[in-house]
């Protein structure tokens, strides 16, 4: 059998060792320290790509920005980087030391590369799943007259408007949301238990989106990339799937800018709803041949409600969440 997580060597699995209460304490500190290099990353970066736009609007280039879409794609990248990469590599660095695990992030290669195929095709189709039931939740608020947004992300036109779209939105963005939240985050809790890695990378995932159209898809599309990227021994597949999700979705939009929304609607469901097709089978498929990859199983003495309050109650989470809640309402628009 695979072991897919090499952290940790000492066993928990008896209540009766005399340091018990040691170890207890011991994890709940290592898991406070944890949630407080999360939170702290999640702040910085807020912070950082904040003092970003302030310099922009102070060089006069604001009007630019918001109006010119090769520039503020352009601008975007730079702040993706050196606002949200910058500081989840030096906070990860911390998190990796306080969690004992030496292999995050985990970027080597899979554990069967012939399983990388049908687990991305997977996570396509999940992901396709997801944008599908999020639809619907959308609508479920607007049955109820409230309108949900999201901020408008500028699409460049012409080919190297494309070009630079693509590497802002499709390349960009999932290489360091990967790095950041499977790698770091996820890779940094597993001790804890898989599940538990994977639903609290997600929970985070979906906060730092700030808004009701894309947290509750990110949230489902989360649980989707970890799971895989656990399954599979790399964040190369959730980087993949991602890149790929993101792919879609500019394709969509350049094609309904071009030939409107009524003209792509057939093709858009056919290929959508044969996307999560093959993706549920792809599904079956990985899930039937890594059978003997185990997700690493809660090696902690804490209770779940234990290992939620230690993560999410340390300072800095609590203040990622509240400014992450204040921010997505930003974006909630009750009828009149």
């Amino acid at each position: 059998m695979y072991n897919n997580f090499r952290g940790f060597q000492y066993s928990t699995n008896q209540d009766f060792y005399p340091d018990y209460f040691i170890r207890r304490e011991k994890e709940k500190s290592t898991l406070k320290k944890l949630g407080l290099y999360t939170g702290g990353a999640v702040i910085a970066s807020v912070l950082l790509q904040s003092l970003i736009i302030i310099a922009i609007k102070l060089f006069d280039l604001a009007d630019r920005y918001y109006d010119d879409a090769y520039f503020s794609s352009a601008a975007d990248i730079l702040i993706v980087i050196l606002g949200m990469l910058l500081p989840f590599l030096f906070f990860g660095k911390k998190m990796k030391t306080a969690s004992g695990a030496s292999d995050i992030p985990s970027l080597g290669a899979p554990f069967r590369a012939k399983l990388m195929l049908p687990a991305v095709i997977a996570g396509v189709g999940l992901c396709m799943l997801g944008n599908i039931i999020n639809s619907y939740i959308t609508m479920f608020f607007d049955s109820f007259n409230v309108e949900l947004s999201a901020p408008d992300i500028p699409m460049a036109h012409g080919v190297g408007g494309v070009i630079l779209t693509f590497f802002r939105i499709a390349i960009t963005a999932a290489l360091v949301e990967e790095i950041a939240l499977r790698g770091y985050v996820m890779g940094s809790l597993r001790f804890y238990g898989d599940s538990f890695a994977i639903a609290v990378s997600s929970v985070v995932f979906a906060a730092m989106h700030g808004n009701m159209v894309q947290a509750p898809f990110a949230l489902m599309a989360g649980f989707a990339l970890g799971y895989l990227s656990v399954k599979t021994g790399t964040i190369w597949t959730g980087i993949i799937i991602h890149a790929l999700n993101n792919s879609l979705s500019i394709i969509v939009y350049y094609l309904s800018e071009r030939y409107g929304e009524e003209q792509i609607a057939i093709p858009y469901a056919l290929a959508l709803y044969g996307l999560i097709g093959a993706g549920l089978l792809c599904l079956l498929y990985f899930v039937n041949h890594s059978r003997d990859v185990k997700l690493w199983q809660n090696r902690s003495l804490l209770s779940t409600g234990e290992k939620i309050k230690a993560f999410f109650l340390s300072p800095t989470m609590i203040i990622t969440m509240i400014y992450m809640l204040y921010v997505t309402l930003e974006y909630i628009n009750p009828g009149q």
